[in-house]
């Protein structure tokens, strides 16, 4: 994230705080925007008010120094609109992946970020998130079925999120959409959530508040193919000694087949071993694209670029 201090803020501050609270900005991660005076300011203020071990690290960190792409792909958040408590959650909390099944699901995509940090557009934004994830700034969370999440999140904005959540929580959702377009009604109530909008007046799901960058309220995707396992290619199948015969179906038609029917024996703690062979390439194979911010992503890019959102 980015966070932005003004002029006005930062002499209104009492200076103690405002050197801790840049000190957490940039231990965690982030940078800070703000112009030269205030920057030169800020730097007094933690020369003056900062341990030697925080005044050490703002010499040594460039928290300043970020470049046009990540301005664009992460998040800037003013100080001035947010409590001093709401500031320390936002830039000093863990962020968290709502996952249905966080056990089997966490390693598969920590995988996919490791194999993305090549990436051919945006590869310094994913080394971000490879790294936000290795220092544990960016966490899975086990949400269970998704008709669990919305109380999953309300929980997590009370504490620890105070009410900021919607800056620091990624929801990730199977679709479970039997063909192309076709998301099941009953995730109405939960797409308004995170939506931001009244349950009682849905009137469809629109697809350009899901495949985004700019979500209404709350950071989420919905797999635009059936689930997870839909995204793996038969061979991933067959590399982890499962029988692949009984799917006959390919392109679109495969993209909504629920897998455990049609291979015996599969069950979700498989999971994790198909991404063993799996390549950025492979991984690319067949997948949606979407056009966002005036470039071509897949859905996988639009996924990873809605976490660096978060971190």
């Amino acid at each position: 994230m980015i966070a932005h201090i003004t002029s006005d803020y930062a002499t209104r501050c009492d200076s103690k705080w405002l050197s801790r609270i840049c000190c957490r900005i940039i231990e965690n991660g982030h940078y800070i925007s703000c112009d030269v005076t205030t920057q030169e300011y800020l730097l007094e203020v933690v020369d003056k008010e900062g341990s030697s071990w925080e005044k050490e690290l703002i010499r040594r960190s460039k928290p300043f120094d970020f470049t046009r792409e990540e301005q664009i792909y992460m998040t800037t958040l003013s100080l001035g609109d947010f409590t001093d408590k709401q500031c320390e959650v936002l830039f000093g909390e863990k962020s968290l992946l709502i996952l249905e099944n966080a056990v089997y699901e966490w390693s598969v995509y920590k995988h996919i970020i490791d194999t993305y940090k090549h990436d051919k557009q945006h590869p310094n934004l994913i080394k971000k998130l490879l790294l936000a994830i290795n220092n544990n700034r960016l966490l899975p969370y086990h949400g269970g079925g998704w008709t669990q999440h919305q109380q999953h999140i309300e929980l997590q904005e009370a504490s620890p999120y105070l009410g900021v959540g919607r800056h620091k929580i990624c929801a990730l959702l199977d679709s479970d959409s039997v063909s192309e377009k076709c998301i099941p009604n009953d995730r109405a109530k939960l797409y308004c959530f995170l939506c931001g909008e009244d349950s009682e007046s849905f009137g469809g799901y629109e697809l350009d508040k899901i495949y985004t960058l700019n979500q209404p309220l709350y950071v989420w995707h919905m797999w635009y193919k059936r689930c997870i396992e839909n995204y793996f290619p038969n061979e991933a199948y067959e590399e982890a000694k499962m029988n692949t015969s009984n799917i006959t179906e390919t392109g679109v038609d495969r993209d909504y087949l629920k897998i455990s029917e049609k291979i015996a024996g599969y069950s979700k703690d498989k999971l994790p071993s198909l991404t063993s062979k799996m390549s950025r390439k492979k991984y690319e194979s067949g997948l949606k694209h979407f056009y966002v911010n005036g470039e071509d992503l897949s859905e996988l890019q639009l996924f990873l670029l809605k976490l660096v959102r978060i971190i």
